[in-house]
C-alpha cells in the first residue's frame, strides 16, 4: 500500500467526513487516523516500524498498513474494527462513579501483559502504551494500537500530551525508548483504572512534561506490590513482564485465555470437519444422481434400440 491509486477514494478526495468511507482497492474498508504534520525522516521511520511487525503474525496488535502523507499531513492507514478502548471505559466509569475491582485489574494486567509480551517475545516494543491505544474486543480481548510508532531518538521535542503522561523519566528527559518504557507505561495505564485518569492542569508539552515527572502515582488501594515498582523512575527497578505474568493471579487469567484459544481453534477444526463432511455428502449424492441418470439413459437407449421389445 504504498501509491495513491490503491485507495478508493483516491488520496486527492479524502476529507475527515468521509473517513470511513475510504477502502483499499481490494475492498478492504481501512481507518484512516491523522497524524498531523510529520518529518519525512519521521514517516520513513514509522513505517520501517510498521514493516517490522508486519513480520510476525501477532495475535493481539491491530494490523498497522502504512503511515501516507498528504497535503502537508501524516495519516495512519490501520485495520478497521469495531473495538472499544479503555479511554471509553474509563469515562463510563468516571461518569457512575465506579472502580475496578481486585479481580478485574489482574485480568486486565494479564490481558494487557499478553498483547505487550508478544512483542517483547521478538525484540519489539509498543512505545505508545496508554489508555487511547488499548482496545478490547466483545469478549474482553486486548488488541494494542499503534504499537512501535514511538518518536525517534533523534527527535528533540515530545508533542502528543496525550501520551507524555504514560512515558517515563528516561523518555521524557533523554527519548530512550526499551521493554522498560512498556512496563511504566503499564504501570501509569493501571494508576488510571485504579485511581481514575490524571487531569493535569498543563497542556503544552514543555509545562506538562516537568509536571509529570513531580507526579508520584499511588497503588495503596489495590494491594499489588509490583505496580509502584512498575513506575520506578529507575528502569533497573521495574519488573519484567515474565515476572508479572507469572503471579498467581495472573496466571489463572493466562491459562483461561490459552484454554479459550485451544477451544476455538478445536470448534474451527470441527467446523471445517463438518464442512468436509457437508461436501463429501454432496460430491456423493450428484455422484449417486450421475450414476442414475446414466443408468436411466442407458435404458432408453435400449428401448430406442428395440423398440417392439
Amino acid at each position: 500500500m504504498d501509491s495513491e491509486p490503491q485507495y478508493d477514494p483516491p488520496m486527492s478526495e479524502w476529507t475527515e467526513n468521509d473517513f470511513d468511507a475510504i477502502q483499499v482497492e481490494s475492498g478492504l474498508p481501512v481507518h484512516i487516523t491523522m497524524l498531523g504534520p510529520l518529518s519525512e525522516d519521521t514517516i520513513d521511520f514509522y513505517n520501517d516500524q510498521i514493516s517490522l511487525l508486519d513480520d510476525f503474525d501477532f495475535e493481539h496488535q491491530i494490523q498497522l498498513f502504512e503511515v501516507v502523507e498528504h497535503e502537508g499531513m501524516a495519516y495512519l492507514i490501520t485495520e478497521r474494527h469495531s473495538y472499544t478502548n479503555l479511554s471509553q471505559r474509563l469515562t463510563e466509569m468516571s461518569e457512575n462513579n465506579t472502580n475496578t475491582d481486585v479481580n478485574e485489574l489482574w485480568k486486565l494486567i494479564a490481558n494487557i501483559g499478553v498483547a505487550v509480551e508478544e512483542l517483547h517475545r521478538v525484540n519489539l516494543i509498543h512505545g505508545n502504551l496508554s489508555p487511547d491505544n488499548i482496545f478490547f474486543d466483545e469478549n474482553g480481548t486486548v488488541f494494542l494500537w499503534k504499537s512501535g510508532l514511538y518518536p525517534m531518538p533523534e527527535d528533540e521535542t515530545l508533542s502528543d500530551t496525550q501520551i507524555i503522561p504514560y512515558w517515563p523519566e528516561e523518555v521524557l528527559n533523554a527519548h530512550k525508548f526499551s521493554p522498560k518504557t512498556d512496563i511504566y507505561s503499564l504501570g501509569m495505564v493501571l494508576n488510571a483504572v485504579i485511581n481514575h485518569p490524571v487531569i493535569f492542569s498543563s497542556s503544552e508539552p514543555d509545562d506538562l512534561i516537568p509536571e509529570v515527572l513531580s507526579y508520584t502515582p499511588s497503588f495503596d488501594s489495590a494491594g499489588i506490590d509490583f505496580l509502584s515498582q512498575c513506575c520506578s523512575s529507575n528502569a533497573d527497578d521495574r519488573p519484567t513482564l515474565s515476572f508479572i505474568l507469572s503471579q498467581r493471579e495472573c496466571v489463572v487469567y493466562v491459562q483461561k485465555m490459552m484454554k479459550d484459544k485451544i477451544d476455538k481453534e478445536k470448534e474451527a477444526q470441527i467446523a471445517i470437519r463438518i464442512k468436509q463432511h457437508e461436501l463429501a455428502d454432496q460430491l456423493a449424492q450428484k455422484q449417486l444422481v450421475r450414476r442414475q441418470l446414466v443408468a436411466d439413459l442407458k435404458e432408453a437407449a435400449k428401448i430406442l434400440d428395440n423398440p417392439d421389445s
